[in-house]
C-alpha cells in the first residue's frame, strides 16, 4: 500500500470521526497521517543504526511463513505418508468406531425410566444416609463433651485423691517421728 493511499484513508476516517467541522485543537495539530509519518521516520532511524534490528526485519516475510497454519500442512507431511499414519492406525480406528457404535446402541438403556426411577430413589436414600449422618456427627459431638466432663471430673477427684493421701503421709510421718 503506498503513502498516498494510506493518507487517503486515514483522512477519510478522521472525517468520519470528526464530521465536517473537526475540533479546533484538531485543526491545529498535524493530521493523524502526518503523525504517522513522523513516527515511522524515527521508527526508521532507531532501527537504522542496530545490525540485529535489521536483520530481524528482513526476515518477517520468513517469520510470516513460518507462522502460516498451512506451512506445517504443506511441509509436515506428504499426502502418501499421511495416507500411511492412517492405514497404520486402522485397526484401533476401527476398534474405536465399534466402541462409539455400541455406546450409541446402549444410550437407550441408559436413558430409560427404570434407571431414571433409580435414580430418584438412590437421591431419595442418599437424603436420608446424609441425614443420619448429620444426628451421628451431632451424637458424637454430645459423647465428645460428656467424655471431657467426665475426665475432668475424674482428673479433680484424682488431684483430691492425691492431695488427701499426701496429707495423711504427712501425719503418718510426723505420728512416726514422735
Amino acid at each position: 500500500m503506498d503513502y498516498n493511499v494510506l493518507k487517503e484513508r486515514i483522512a477519510e476516517m478522521e472525517k468520519k470521526v470528526f464530521g465536517a467541522n473537526p475540533p479546533t485543537l484538531v485543526k491545529e495539530a498535524e493530521s493523524c497521517a502526518e503523525t504517522l509519518q513522523t513516527v515511522n521516520k524515527k521508527y526508521e532511524a532507531s532501527t537504522a543504526k542496530r545490525d540485529k534490528v535489521q536483520r530481524i526485519l528482513a526476515r518477517f516475510n520468513e517469520i510470516d511463513k513460518y507462522m502460516d497454519s498451512r506451512f506445517c500442512e504443506e511441509t509436515a507431511l506428504s499426502t502418501e505418508a499421511k495416507i500411511r499414519v492412517i492405514l497404520s492406525e486402522e485397526q484401533q480406528i476401527r476398534e474405536t468406531a465399534a466402541a462409539l457404535e455400541r455406546i450409541s446402541e446402549l444410550k437407550s438403556v441408559l436413558d430409560s425410566e427404570h434407571l431414571q426411577a433409580a435414580d430418584q430413589k438412590l437421591l431419595e436414600r442418599f437424603a436420608e444416609l446424609r441425614q443420619k449422618q448429620l444426628e451421628q456427627t451431632e451424637d458424637a459431638h454430645k459423647l465428645e463433651q460428656q467424655t471431657y466432663e467426665l475426665l475432668n471430673v475424674y482428673f479433680s477427684f484424682m488431684d483430691l485423691v492425691s492431695k488427701q493421701f499426701i496429707a495423711w503421709n504427712k501425719k503418718v510421718r510426723a505420728a512416726e517421728g514422735k
